[in-house]
């Protein structure tokens, strides 16, 4: 048998796509595995050497101008001396903060046995609010006053509050009010008082 013939009867073998590129990569395996590792390394040093550019628009960079324009450095507070007109009044406003020291100590009158201070302008009423009167709002609010041996507030606080401006307006009303001072043992005395008042729309 002539080797033609064997050629002829040998049948031919198909391969799949497949099978022939894993036969392709099996001969040439080194050249394609220095190949990538050749890119991955000079993409590395790339990016490690040439940073990539940022590119800020012109919008971009108005506003970082007008941001530093903006900022305003704060100057260090310095104690300004009064005039000659304004030390009196500064004198006052120190003798005040020291006499404020009273509010520390002021008790409630009936557990100290004093005579409970009188509001001398009853019908006075803290007004309601725009804000408060269109909302609606009605209830009780209750203040606490600190009231001196004058019958002056010295202290005008909200216990328990409505919002809408009625805790504002109670506790300037209050502020500008006098009273007939507490008196233990027949000296007028700071005591501490809780007022409720009550806002009812008419």
């Amino acid at each position: 048998m002539t080797a033609a013939e064997v050629t002829q009867n040998t049948p031919s073998i198909e391969r799949t796509g497949k099978e022939k590129f894993l036969i392709w990569f099996d001969q040439n395996r080194f050249w394609v595995l220095g190949l990538v590792s050749g890119l991955l390394q000079f993409c590395f040093l790339y990016f490690m050497y040439f940073p990539p550019e940022t590119f800020d628009t012109d919008d971009e960079i108005y506003e970082e101008i007008q941001f530093v324009d903006n900022v305003k450095v704060k100057q260090p507070d310095v104690e300004v001396p009064p005039a000659q007109g304004e030390i009196r009044k500064t004198d006052q406003l120190k003798k005040e903060k020291v006499e404020d020291q009273r509010i520390v100590g002021a008790q409630n009158p009936f557990a100290i046995g004093a005579t409970p201070p009188v509001d001398l302008s009853p019908g006075v009423k803290p007004p309601y609010t725009p804000e408060a009167r269109s909302a609606g709002i009605e209830g009780m609010l209750v203040l606490e006053l600190v009231i001196g041996e004058d019958g002056r507030v010295l202290r005008a606080r909200v216990v328990k509050g409505l919002g809408h401006g009625l805790d504002q307006s109670a506790v300037q009303t209050y502020y500008s009010k006098r009273f007939t001072p507490a008196y233990k043992e027949g000296k007028p005395i700071t005591v501490k008082i809780n007022v409720p008042i009550r806002f009812q729309l008419i």
